[in-house]
């Protein structure tokens, strides 16, 4: 597992999205934030409910009682304009105007989770990953089960990164409350065992196999991460159960050494 290779796709990929999005919500002035909450949000927040800006109130004494500066139209033309018209001379953008204005932005509107997750991949590129981290994991808590595996794959790979084990821990097992995507097995599992809890480690790796349908994709980094932890053992009763299914990964050669074994 790559965590750092593929933490920086998915941010390159998610600002490509979010790019696309603005062309086509300031082409089409669908920018007011009751729209842009149904669309998104995955519920309506009730008053009585926990914010989930993570401040642990309730959302009438928290969220609910900010009053915006200014119209969500301004922001999301201000960021287009940032995005289109601020670029050095080997045309990146300006990540750190932009991430101002995001912040600003999420002040004004910060239950908006277009908003939240822009501002989290950015604060990400910045090299901001407790900030980050914060961004992603209000934006989980508005989408829930409706939240991408790109997100995902962002939020766990901070974790594995960035966070204390024992943080880090703590928080997997919140987002398993809402998605279940097969990273976050791999990354529990490697958390485990850097815990030194490594029983409850391969429960997990196997739970998460079976979880994915048995994706070779999976079984290979979960035998990658059981040979890094040297947990020789499992690694071996894994592979040999499955190891004809590697051929799979092996789609330029007419036959591989896995194929052969499973013949003999």
């Amino acid at each position: 597992m790559d965590l750092k290779k593929d933490l920086f796709n998915d941010t390159e990929n998610e600002t490509s999205y979010y790019e696309s999005y603005l062309d086509q919500k300031i082409e089409n002035k669908k920018l007011n934030i009751e729209k842009n909450s149904k669309k998104y949000s995955n519920k309506k927040i009730k008053r009585n409910q926990v914010c989930p800006c993570g401040s642990g109130k309730k959302y009438k004494n928290c969220c609910a009682r900010i009053e915006p500066k200014s119209p969500l139209e301004y922001y999301f033309a201000k960021i287009k304009d940032i995005l289109n018209n601020y670029t050095d001379s080997f045309g990146n953008r300006n990540n750190h105007l932009l991430y101002e204005t995001l912040i600003k932005a999420n002040k004004d509107y910060p239950l908006n989770p277009v908003l939240t997750s822009m501002a989290g991949l950015i604060a990400l590129q910045l090299n901001k990953p407790d900030e980050a981290l914060e961004y992603l994991m209000k934006h989980l808590r508005l989408m829930q089960e409706k939240t991408s595996q790109e997100t995902i794959n962002m939020i766990v790979s901070i974790l594995s990164i960035y966070s204390e084990d024992k943080e880090a821990e703590k928080i997997l097992k919140d987002i398993f409350n809402y998605v279940d995507y097969p990273i976050q097995y791999l990354v529990s599992a490697d958390i485990k065992f850097r815990l030194k809890k490594d029983d409850i480690a391969h429960d997990i790796l196997l739970e998460g196999y079976q979880k994915s349908n048995k994706e070779i994709d999976y079984l290979n980094s979960a035998i990658n991460l059981l040979k890094e932890k040297r947990q020789y053992k499992t690694a071996f009763n894994l592979l040999v159960k499955d190891f004809y299914r590697f051929n799979l990964l092996d789609e330029d050669s007419d036959f591989n050494e896995a194929e052969i074994a499973d013949q003999s």
